[in-house]
């Protein structure tokens, strides 16, 4: 081989090795960018910390309609109620018995219940409310049997307190309803919703009464 020959070839391998030199040195620059970036990027949490995770809620406007009221809009709203006054009327036919069962549910504007709440900013504080009532009439065959108010502290004896006790001692009275589910004429069977006011901590109980007038509080009705 002529010294010609060898030249063009040395020349040929040291272009080749140049250029993969300066191939190996690129892709090393740009493998270390990249993971700058991403160290730049991603914030370790310190040790005990959690990561957070992204709020994934949407906020849609067309759904408010729907939407639970606060706490804050839910005691605005049962401070326009004291002045309401709610009746029912029903009449029941058995046989050679007439039922005439009348309601009328109210607040009771002289006493007080102070619920305490949490404000964000000023702490404890209390919503100073008042109670409801119903005072039922049953009358059988034109004759009273039946003449009582009924308040929250009426059900207290008949149903145990799972909330600690503050059922019991900031409950109030929502508007009883005639439950569907009873067949029998012989008796008037009533919803009633023992719970805190501006709060969703209740319970649900049944007034049975009797066409003579007598009556009981159950928890549960078959």
């Amino acid at each position: 081989m002529d010294i010609y020959k060898m030249f063009r070839i040395f020349i040929a391998l040291l272009v080749i090795g140049t250029i993969g030199c300066t191939g190996n040195s690129l892709r090393k620059s740009s493998d270390t960018s990249l993971t700058n970036a991403r160290l730049n990027n991603f914030k370790i949490p310190d040790s005990g910390s959690k990561i957070p995770i992204p709020d994934t809620s949407v906020n849609d406007s067309s759904n408010n309609e729907n939407d639970t009221p606060t706490p804050d809009e839910e005691r605005k709203r049962l401070s326009g109620t004291y002045g309401d006054i709610k009746m029912i009327d029903s009449t029941i036919i058995d046989k050679e018995d007439t039922l005439s069962f009348h309601l009328k549910y109210y607040c009771l504007k002289e006493i007080n219940i102070l619920v305490p709440y949490n404000d964000d900013e000023k702490g404890t504080k209390n919503f100073v409310t008042h109670p409801f009532a119903s005072h039922i009439l049953l009358i059988h065959n034109g004759d009273t049997v039946l003449k009582k108010q009924f308040q929250a502290n009426s059900f207290s004896p008949f149903f145990k307190d799972k909330f600690g006790g503050h059922i019991k001692k900031y409950g109030s009275m929502s508007m009883p309803y005639l439950s569907r589910g009873n067949k029998d004429k012989t008796h008037i069977v009533l919803i009633c919703s023992i719970g805190i006011p501006s709060t969703d901590i209740g319970i649900d109980l049944y007034l049975i009464i009797e066409k003579n007038g007598r009556y009981s509080i159950v928890e549960k009705y078959p």
